[in-house]
């Protein structure tokens, strides 16, 4: 018999509500378009067909098409009396004499679920030779089967669509590559722990009810016979044939999903395998239809209606204009040779992943300096150590592309992994340009998607998936987020004029108290300043001097100036940026003072303190003198000292 059926409790049996939907917040997607957008793509994207391109419908049925409430009653038999149990969870159920609108989900192209449909026991998912796709998607939470080179990580993506209806239900139908003559229908409704208001069940319900054919008493078989998927496929408008695939059905849809919004949410996540060709989305409303394919993508931004969403705070990007040029950069990315990409310099397999300056080849990036301040778009490659514990350290290379739009009052930041965009991501600070990063390395598309929280919005060091599974994992994660403004920085042209951070080595900048003055030349001097290992300070004597060493520097009394005994000093060290203080900018990835390599060597003071980037001392007699080293001797080193 096919019906809806939800387990009874046995006696002692813990009690546990779900709590995946938490994971697929409005605060995590943006909006529910964006999430059931992001998972059922991705879902897809998973499960392509090698060399196929992945195709995608998503239909609204609307009012018109919406299912009449009688033909509806026969698919929601023994599922409404849960609905409306006791502590469902469901606060405001549907009226079910009403007509139901629903959505349907459907990918092409793709294997559908295969496996096992009655597998249930975990040992024999431990059988590599077959799959078990079927049984991840249907009988597991927060468990997934998924390889690592997959787009899902979690097993929670499929929470999106029941947490899309008004009832917590959904179906699913699927044909599969491996057996295209036969057809499966389940469906799966996650409520609360429950029970009758009349308490005929002495323990209650589980919250997961499935729909199915029981063959055993609680256990659901999916539904095989051919006449009632008919039925089934008729009423929902399920355009699936025998295609492979997965069609997904959500009786009573939010209404926050609309036609627009998942229009707006596909374009804004899917643009890229979309221009690159691998992937065709068709959105329907009713008798209204929008494809989004390589060929029509542009026209379709150009129909859109923007004022529609005017309202969405969450939309990063909101004018016609501003999606328009995203497409026309996106196309100009798949066309590309791999001739046209700059490679940035291949770092040593040891050591932590760092953005040095020995990354950057000086006379390359000397015009491509001028190349991207005239407007030309600039590719790059850019190695990453990749680490995975106990096996070899290998440089792997993924993408990067920069381009300068005036019009752009805040930066647009895009992080593209295997075709998904990480939307959490913002490296760049500077107004004015545009950035993707690409990273289409399987190998980095694992390290990655290790580390993507459960809507595939952020990455975080932190990830159960990710946390110590590489050396220097955390280390990967801030060079990779921090790709597109450490290239923007490199490529932009010094200024000329005063620059009192410059030296040709290092970078030693005293501040005096308030009322004393130091008057370094500027860069359009003969530079012969630039040649000292030491600072000179003109007018009033400063009470001490620095001094260059090996990889760092010392501090001691200036001859010339006051005594030092008993006053206070602070020091602030940072690596020198291109742009901006270099001292705000210091990040503890770059040295901590406490940590190997750095050592710190004094004499006739007392340190105070020192953390990170941080020295403070007092001095006891003019003879001191305190040294620090072990700084990179690759990079620019910047020096603030002050009397407290």
């Amino acid at each position: 018999m096919n019906e809806w059926k939800f387990r009874p409790y046995q006696e002692g049996e813990m009690k546990v509500d779900p709590i995946e939907n938490q994971f697929f917040t409005t605060n995590e997607v943006g909006n529910i378009s964006n999430a059931i957008v992001r998972e059922g793509i991705q879902n897809a994207l998973d499960e392509t067909i090698d060399g196929q391109i992945t195709e995608i419908r998503i239909f609204l049925s609307g009012v018109k098409y919406a299912l009449k409430s009688e033909k509806a009653v026969p698919f929601l038999e023994k599922l409404t009396e849960h609905i409306e149990a006791k502590g469902s969870g469901i606060l405001n159920s549907p009226d079910f004499n009403s007509d139901m609108k629903f959505l349907v989900f459907e990918d092409f192209n793709t294997n559908g679920l295969e496996g096992d449909p009655d597998e249930s026991k975990d040992i024999d998912t431990q059988r590599k030779d077959v799959k078990h796709n079927f049984f991840w998607f249907w009988r597991n939470v927060g468990r997934s089967g998924k390889s690592d080179e997959k787009l899902g990580r979690w097993g929670l993506g499929k929470t999106v669509f029941p947490a899309s209806s008004r009832i917590n239900t959904f179906w699913g139908l699927t044909i599969r590559r491996s057996d295209s003559d036969k057809q499966y229908l389940m469906g799966q409704s996650i409520l609360r722990s429950h029970n009758f208001d009349d308490g005929q069940q002495d323990y209650g319900f589980t919250p997961y009810g499935f729909y199915g054919h029981f063959k055993k008493e609680n256990f659901a078989s999916p539904v095989e016979d051919y006449e009632k998927i008919k039925s089934f496929k008729e009423a929902f408008r399920v355009n699936r044939k025998n295609e492979s695939g997965l069609s997904i059905i959500i009786p009573y849809i939010n209404e926050e999903i609309t036609f627009d919004r998942l229009i707006y949410s596909t374009i804004e996540q899917y643009f890229f395998p979309i221009i690159t060709g691998k992937l065709n989305v068709k959105i329907q409303y009713e008798d209204d239809e929008v494809s989004l394919t390589k060929a029509t993508i542009k026209n379709a931004i150009d129909e859109f209606d923007f004022a529609l969403l005017s309202n969405e705070d969450n939309l990063r990007i909101k004018s016609k204009d501003s999606f328009i040029k995203l497409l026309d950069f996106a196309t100009y990315i798949d066309k590309l040779n791999n001739e046209e990409f700059i490679h940035l310099v291949e770092p040593q397999k040891y050591g932590s992943p760092l953005w040095l300056r020995t990354l950057f080849d000086s006379e390359i990036f000397s015009g491509l300096q001028d190349k991207f301040e005239n407007g030309e778009r600039i590719a790059l490659k850019i190695p990453l150590k990749y680490h995975p514990k106990g096996q070899d350290a290998e440089i792997r290379w993924y993408k990067a592309f920069l381009e300068k739009d005036a019009t752009l009052e805040k930066p647009e930041n895009h992080f593209i992994r295997k075709g998904i965009t990480i939307t959490g991501i913002n490296s760049l600070r500077s107004p004015g340009a545009r950035g993707i990063v690409l990273v289409d390395d399987e190998k980095l598309i694992t390290l990655i998607g290790d580390a993507e929280n459960p809507a595939h919005t952020e990455i975080q060091k932190d990830s159960r998936n990710f946390k110590d599974k590489y050396i220097d994992g955390d280390k990967c994660l801030s060079f990779i987020e921090k790709t597109l403004q450490k290239l923007f920085d490199e490529l932009q042209k010094p200024a000329k004029g005063l620059e009192k951070d410059l030296l040709s080595d290092f970078f030693f900048i005293p501040e005096e108290k308030e009322g004393e003055t130091d008057v370094m030349p500027d860069d359009d001097s003969d530079g012969n300043a630039n040649n000292d290992d030491k600072v000179d300070i003109q007018g009033h004597p400063s009470k001490t001097k620095i001094f260059k060493s090996a990889n760092g520097f010392k501090v001691i009394k200036n001859p010339s100036g006051k005594s030092t005994a008993n006053c206070v000093f602070e020091i602030k060290l940072g690596y020198r940026t291109s742009r901006g203080d270099s001292i705000s900018k210091y990040e503890k990835l770059d040295f901590d003072i406490n940590e190997l390599p750095i050592k710190i060597s004094f004499s006739g003071l007392t340190i105070l303190k020192s953390i990170e980037n941080e020295i403070g001392f007092k001095v006891n007699n003019d003879n001191f003198d305190l040294e620090v080293a072990g700084f990179d001797p690759r990079r620019d080193l910047v020096i603030k000292l002050k009397e407290q």
